[in-house]
């Protein structure tokens, strides 16, 4: 199958509108725009994502506040909300398309259901949006929010029971469990930062592309831009965008303390790895003088272990009445 996603859009995206809707209808009474002060901006978010609750479950809501002693009351409807997110909505749109019939390549026929995750899909345009594109109702049969830990529960289920299997021989359901087979991926690619040599800009030069089986490693030999460098830093990217500044970096490394002299297109080898734990390892390597320098990264670094098993101490503690 296939997984994707696009890094920089997201529920705040939406909360953005709303702060940009607000804040337009302030200036233009007050004459004053608050949106360029970042702490009101920072304050507004929870009221903001309040009113975008609100305005998935009515078809409008008021919005009001303070600021430099001059307060807005207003209301927003919203159809006028959905017309100034539609930029948003056909984004989404368009990683739907791309995901199933160009990368998974299967007709929205043959999919059985179109499964709702995250707060975001409660608002009607979303849902709307998705049964349009697919022709089929979206399943909400599980809760939005919760419906990623119903997932991760399964997995450990699944990984339980094949651990079980492999130390007991045990059969039944957990022997059928163990049968199954998850592939794990990456869902976006990883690349270096390349220069552009006649355009002088910085690019991504993907390595590992997205809906790769992990764990894999790749690598690939480049010149050195300039010459006579010292050092060499190669920084890792998240992401599939050509322009270097439109993915997210997940790290770098550096090769230091280069012989003197070398030439411009001195060869420089970059390896990277991606485990099925989700960590990435970087390697450069100085073919003329044979410096090396790796760093282990971790994209979009979630809990620490150390985090996990406070977590896990907590959880063991709860009684379920």
């Amino acid at each position: 199958m296939a997984t994707d996603g696009e890094v920089r859009l997201g529920g705040k995206d939406w909360d953005d509108v709303i702060i940009d809707l607000v804040g337009a209808e302030f200036l233009a009474r007050h004459e004053v725009d608050p949106r360029r002060d970042e702490a009101w901006v920072e304050g507004m978010a929870g009221q903001v994502e309040a009113t975008k609750v609100l305005l998935s479950q009515l078809p409008s809501a008021p919005i009001e506040f303070t600021y430099r002693e001059r307060t807005l009351r207003t209301t927003l409807d919203r159809s006028r909300f959905e017309q100034a997110s539609r930029d948003l909505l056909t984004r989404t749109r368009l990683v739907t398309r791309l995901v199933a019939e160009e990368q998974a390549k299967v007709p929205w026929s043959e999919i059985d259901k179109v499964l709702l995750v995250g707060g975001s899909t409660r608002m009607p345009m979303v849902r709307q949006m998705l049964l349009e594109a697919t022709g089929k109702e979206p399943d909400d049969s599980l809760d939005p929010d919760q419906v990623v830990a119903h997932g991760a529960a399964l997995y450990a289920r699944l990984l339980a029971s094949q651990v079980e299997v492999r130390e007991t021989g045990s059969t039944g359901e957990r022997g059928r469990l163990s049968e199954i087979e998850v592939i794990d991926v990456n869902s976006h690619s990883l690349g270096v930062v390349v220069l552009d040599r006649k355009t002088g800009k910085r690019l991504n030069h993907v390595l590992i592309p997205k809906n790769s089986p992990l764990p894999i490693a790749a690598s690939k030999v480049f010149a050195l831009p300039k010459e006579g460098q010292r050092q060499v830093r190669v920084t890792v990217l998240e992401g599939e965008a050509p322009e270097a500044e439109a993915n997210i970096v997940v790290g770098e490394c550096r090769v230091r303390d280069l012989p003197e002299g070398l030439p411009s297109l001195a060869p420089i080898q970059v390896r990277l790895s991606y485990g099925s734990s989700g960590k990435v390892n970087v390697m450069a390597l100085d073919m003329t003088s044979g410096s090396v320098a790796q760093a282990d990264l971790e994209p979009g670094r979630g809990m620490t272990d150390d985090e996990i098993a406070r977590e896990a101490e907590f959880v063991g503690k709860l009684v379920i009445r």
